[in-house]
């Protein structure tokens, strides 16, 4: 800034200072104000100010000496003050401390820290985004609680007084078999929803708990046994069983029962035709076809592997074995003692059909993720190659592929037309 000052010299005047002071004197001296200040709001009313600064100047006469004082240095100076004040007008309608100006929720009392919005169950959050406004709970719950600490608030837990898993709704499951423990019936054993959390080991529909012989395929009149077993029991089949297995008899005569594997000197073999002049085939190709032969969506029977030569009597034509499907419980693709035996048969018989490459083709039932279930069949359909290459066949002869849910050959309703879709199948093709 720029001001002039007016100089008094007391009883000075005059002296030979005061003189030569006078002489040097300019009528304007420029100044530079530096300062700042602190208002404090002690209430709605009432508030406090703190103010304080400094003033350069750049003349050496504000004080009344210059040559005869300080004649080097020019004359700075400070100050400060204080003020109370109060108002006596009042624009905040809710009196939370918040002006109405300022106030995003002005006809409700509110907190300071969320600008006048109240925070009802004082946990941080304030009220229109907690979801639990009444009750303290967690911020990274939204303001509601979680009580087990398993990242499930308890509004949304349905078992809030034990740790469990997000997927489960915080519910735990010990055997990892998508039953929670509550409604498991064996709680530490992995098994099937539809067995309330019970394996079903030899995968005939009957889960182990009400099986009579819970390691072979056998039929529910039987209590789980096949036909002729010591523990077979006849017991009476509940009417809807009855229905669905009718229904699975007459309309998908693929699915043999898994608990009556027909003998296999009795088994019925298909007649292919064999086509001997090369210049009737459309093409040729050097490894197996692995799109999905129409027989297979067909409802032509499966038999179990048999051995027989190519026929002699008949030159143009062959008689292949057609196999039995493998079978694998739910979410697995580990191959069962029953079906090792199964596929050690085929591995047997393969080298009577040299001029025949074998194609694998895997399924799943329709429970769980899609694209996991394509990839679940392709182990299926691996597994199997994997065992018949250690049994010693040549891997140019096989291979394999994966179809996920795709061609059921029985219902996926009932827990026994989703273990007959649980399946690899297996077939001859000519090179």
């Amino acid at each position: 800034g720029i001001g002039q000052s007016d100089t008094f010299y007391d009883d000075r005047e005059g002296s030979s200072a005061i003189v030569a002071d006078k002489k040097n004197t300019t009528a304007f001296r420029l100044a530079f104000p530096l300062g700042g200040g602190l208002k404090i709001d002690l209430s709605q009313q009432s508030f406090v100010n703190f103010e304080f600064g400094v003033r350069p100047t750049f003349d050496d006469l504000l004080d009344g000496v210059s040559e005869s004082g300080n004649p080097d240095k020019n004359d700075w100076y400070a100050f400060g003050g204080m003020c109370i004040g109060y108002r006596f007008a009042s624009d905040d309608a809710d009196g939370d401390g918040v002006v109405d100006a300022k106030d995003k929720c002005p006809g409700v009392a509110g907190e300071r820290q969320f600008r006048g919005c109240p925070d009802t169950d004082g946990d941080g959050v304030q009220d229109k985004n907690d979801e639990c406004p009444l009750i303290a709970g967690a911020k990274t719950m939204n303001g509601c609680p979680d009580s087990d600490l398993d990242g499930v608030a308890d509004t949304e837990d349905e078992c809030p007084d034990v740790k469990g898993l997000q997927r489960l709704q915080g519910c735990p499951d010990a055997d990892w078999d998508n039953v929670i423990d509550k409604n498991d019936a064996c709680p530490n054993t992995p098994g099937l929803p539809e067995f309330r959390g019970c394996p079903d080991t030899d995968l005939d529909g009957i889960m182990d708990l009400e099986d009579n012989c819970p390691e072979i395929a056998g039929l529910p009149q039987l209590g789980g046994c096949p036909e002729g077993h010591e523990n077979a029991k006849i017991k009476e089949i509940p009417e809807e069983v009855v229905d669905t297995t009718i229904t699975v008899v007459v309309n998908v005569p693929t699915a043999t029962p898994e608990a009556v594997l027909p003998d296999l000197s009795e088994a019925e073999t298909p007649v292919i035709e064999e086509n001997t002049n090369p210049s009737d085939s459309e093409q040729e190709t050097d490894s197996p076809d692995l799109t999905e032969p129409a027989d297979i969506l067909s409802d032509t029977p499966v038999a179990n592997p048999a051995s027989p030569k190519p026929s002699n009597d008949s030159p143009d034509k062959t008689v292949l074995p057609a196999f039995e499907m493998i079978r694998f419980a739910t979410a697995s693709n580990e191959l069962l003692p029953g079906e090792k035996r199964q596929l050690d048969k085929i591995a047997a018989i393969l080298p009577d059909f040299p001029q025949y490459n074998l194609l694998i083709f895997g399924y799943t039932d329709n429970v769980g993720n899609d694209v996991l279930n394509q990839q679940l069949s392709e182990k299926r359909a691996k597994a199997c190659y994997d065992y018949l290459l250690d049994k010693g066949i040549n891997p140019e002869r096989m291979s394999f592929k994966g179809f996920g849910e795709m061609n059921p050959i029985a219902t996926n309703e009932t827990p026994q037309g989703r273990a007959k879709n649980r399946r690899v199948v297996l077939q001859l093709q000519p090179e």
